[in-house]
């Protein structure tokens, strides 16, 4: 994903949960804080797919995963925002930048934010 706009992809995506599984990572191999985070960038790509082996429906996560559902017919396609490699924008207004590790307490992220 990250070098999708400097290989000139036209769009990109990923298969939400992945294909391969972890038996120590929890329930079908996908922790729910992957899911989460890998949800929510899914949906600010040119397109998201929930894709792979097993059942790993968003809703069957709890109320915070349910808007999941909803919130992916409300993305529209926008052709610029495809030619990104790390942070971009949705739009003139929605900053994108993704979270690449797992969250640590007391632990930042920067980030560039434009002028």
């Amino acid at each position: 994903m990250l070098e999708s706009g400097r290989r000139h992809y036209v769009g990109f995506g990923s298969d939400i949960g992945g294909y391969d599984t972890d038996p120590n990572a929890g329930p079908l191999g996908r922790t729910k804080e992957l899911f989460l985070r890998w949800t929510a960038i899914g949906a600010l790509s040119s397109f998201m797919e929930n894709g792979g082996d097993g059942e790993h429906f968003p809703w069957n996560e709890g109320t915070k995963v349910a808007i999941y559902r909803n919130g992916t017919l409300m993305q529209p396609y926008g052709d610029t925002e495809v030619l990104f490699s790390y942070a971009y924008f949705l739009g003139s207004h929605i900053y994108i930048v993704p979270i690449l590790r797992d969250p640590v307490p007391n632990q930042s992220q920067r980030v560039w934010l434009p002028a």
